[in-house]
């Protein structure tokens, strides 16, 4: 018997903004159709909220996974195919359905093991946008320790900033720790300088 989660989205009625950013989420959810891409079956709605029902995926994020492997960091190989299967989602956003997903981290790659094979999937794109040519200014959601210099700096962005987000991600996997540290706030700060 196959397994499935459901996302429930809650409507607004003060907001008009959030509802728009619901129905880009549902429009991007039915373009998908990729192995690397967490499958979403269906979407319904009632007057409160909208579902979306996905595929469960057994073994959780990749975070998680990283946390429970010796020192926190993967074996070079699992790292190789774990990094080709997340550049392949990329690759298919990117270039097949024109969108940047904008919120890349390891917690938003959820992991199934398949004959021993680790099969990951990116998941969650209510961050997601359609790509425009000429970028974007503003972000409004994403993980602080894993968004580009340029959101940071209030330059003009592109889909480029996933690619940040997995070169954080790819250290994190080889490393078992951040490149950056966060305050209690969450305010991005400098990496720090081992002392001598």
């Amino acid at each position: 018997m196959e397994s499935y989660i459901i996302k429930k989205v809650y409507k607004s009625k003060n907001d008009d903004q959030i509802n728009i950013s619901l129905i880009k989420e549902i429009k991007i959810n039915m373009m998908i159709h990729h192995e690397n891409i967490v499958k979403c079956y269906e979407i319904f709605e009632d007057d409160l909220a909208v579902y979306f029902i996905h595929e469960y995926m057994i073994r959780g994020d990749l975070n998680n996974y990283i946390l429970k492997k010796k020192k926190h960091r993967l074996k070079d190989k699992k790292v190789m195919n774990i990094l080709e299967q997340m550049l392949n989602a990329l690759v298919y956003l990117h270039e097949k359905i024109k969108v940047t997903h904008r919120d890349i981290k390891p917690s938003n790659f959820l992991i199934k093991k398949d004959d021993k094979k680790i099969i990951v999937k990116l998941k969650d794109f209510d961050s997601a946008e359609f790509i425009k040519e000429e970028g974007f200014k503003y972000l409004t959601k994403g993980t602080p320790l894993y968004i580009a210099p340029e959101v940071y700096l209030d330059e003009t962005y592109n889909e480029k900033i996933d690619m940040w987000g997995i070169g954080i991600t790819l250290y994190y996997m080889i490393t078992g720790i951040n490149p950056f540290q966060s305050d209690k706030n969450n305010n991005l700060l400098k990496k720090t300088k081992n002392k001598k």
